[in-house]
């Protein structure tokens, strides 16, 4: 057992930061949510930026080890990611409807991994918040996959803002609780 008279109080304050961010979460799930077509677009470009500049990092690294073999495979790959993003930052919207698919498989499996966290945090209180959040997380992520190739960017952007705003509801409610526990 600590002897740190702080650390009930760091322990408040670490929830306190916790119950703040759960709260910007819910602001950006409720602004995608009020901007659907903006929240996929803006995601889907995104993405694009991570391979663009994944394709750098992998460019440099096939010029910089080019000498110790497969330089071909390395200078592939960096090709790939080019025209990942290039292709994504020219097709937005059938990138996203991509892109869907992908995170619904994504959000349903965090929601199956947040749902064995919560049941690894069962003796403590607000552990059902956990659960909720990770049951609505595998029926959004079912739900976007459901759509296909028919998902039109309005429904990627307004589950993204929904998994956001269960995201950051399950972990305010889930710190609330832990700092009414301290109390």
């Amino acid at each position: 057992m600590s002897t740190d008279p702080n650390l009930g109080q760091d322990i408040r304050n670490a929830l306190s930061w916790a119950i703040a961010l759960g709260i910007l979460i819910m602001l950006i799930g409720l602004l995608a949510i009020l901007q659907p077509y903006v929240a996929a677009i803006a995601a889907t470009l995104l993405v694009a930026w991570f391979f663009l500049l994944s394709g750098v990092a992998r460019l440099i690294y096939a010029i910089q080890t080019r000498k110790e073999g497969r330089f071909i495979f390395k200078l592939l790959a960096s090709l790939l990611y080019f025209v990942a993003g290039f292709s994504l930052i020219s097709q937005p919207i059938s990138g996203s409807i991509i892109i869907a698919l992908l995170v619904g498989v994504a959000i349903a499996l965090k929601g199956a991994l947040q749902i064995v966290f919560a049941f690894q945090m069962r003796p403590h209180s607000g552990w059902i918040w956990m659960l909720l959040s990770g049951f609505a997380g595998i029926v959004l992520g079912i739900l976007i996959w459901s759509q296909g190739a028919i998902a039109s960017a309005a429904i990627l952007g307004l589950l993204f803002g929904l998994e956001l705003l269960f995201d950051g509801l399950g972990l305010t409610l889930f710190a609330w609780a832990g700092r009414h526990a301290l109390q």
